[in-house]
């Protein structure tokens, strides 16, 4: 009895344990996985990429002009392929539909737009361009000159004149005659005495208004040079 007691509470146990696993798993599946699991980062481009052109429609008549068109349109497609488009804005350059004329000769399949093929210029030739002959100019050697020696000019020395020594004049002194008064002696008659000749002195470089003077004073000694007084 007891042990019968004892699996049922093991048992129970473990059927506790199962449905609170299995409570913690959903409840991590339905709130805290979807803001765990990592953001998709492949997001398209602002810039998609047109599709292939789709069927031609069948043949309306636009009624303001009276013709029959036809027309077909593409599908804009996110790039890069495969990004998650539904949450990315993306456009396509250039018109998603295209509008042709309908060919009236034909029933049953529309025509697809004629486009004319691409015209291309004929190729222009152009004349032969002749090239003047070019003309070298002569090319003249410049002319080497020696370089010409200037010597420079001589300049003779200064000549100086020699100093110009002004003429000595020579001052003549005239000799003082004393007379001596002789003792009274009986007079003896002296023999006559002839005087030397008397050479006259070098001209004295006096004024003018003093050489009659010089000359009668010269005389004068000469004539009383030689007398002895007499009694």
């Amino acid at each position: 009895m007891r042990q019968c007691w004892i699996n049922q509470n093991h048992l129970f146990i473990l059927t506790n344990k199962f449905q609170i696993n299995i409570g913690l798993l959903l409840i991590y599946l339905f709130f805290i996985f979807p803001f765990v699991s990592p953001q998709s980062n492949n997001s398209c481009l602002s810039t998609g990429e047109w599709g292939q052109w789709g069927d031609w429609g069948q043949c309306i008549t636009a009624i303001p002009i009276n013709v029959s068109i036809q027309r077909r349109i593409r599908t804009c497609m996110a790039q890069p392929s495969g990004c998650n488009d539904a949450q990315s804005i993306f456009e396509c350059p250039g018109p998603y539909s295209q509008v042709a004329a309908c060919n009236t000769s034909t029933t049953a399949t529309p025509l697809s737009p004629t486009t004319p093929p691409p015209t291309s210029p004929p190729p222009t030739t152009l004349p032969p361009t002749t090239l003047p002959p070019t003309t070298l100019p002569p090319t003249t050697l410049p002319v080497t000159t020696p370089p010409t020696t200037t010597s420079p000019p001589t300049t003779p020395p200064p000549t100086t004149p020699p100093p110009t020594v002004p003429p000595t004049t020579q001052t003549t002194t005239t000799p003082t005659t004393t007379r001596t008064t002789q003792p009274t002696t009986p007079p003896s008659t002296p023999p006559p005495t002839t005087p030397p000749p008397t050479t006259p002195p070098p001209p004295t470089t006096r004024h003018l208004s003093q050489q009659p003077q010089l000359w009668q004073l010269l005389h004068y000694q000469q004539q009383h040079a030689y007398q002895l007084p007499q009694r």
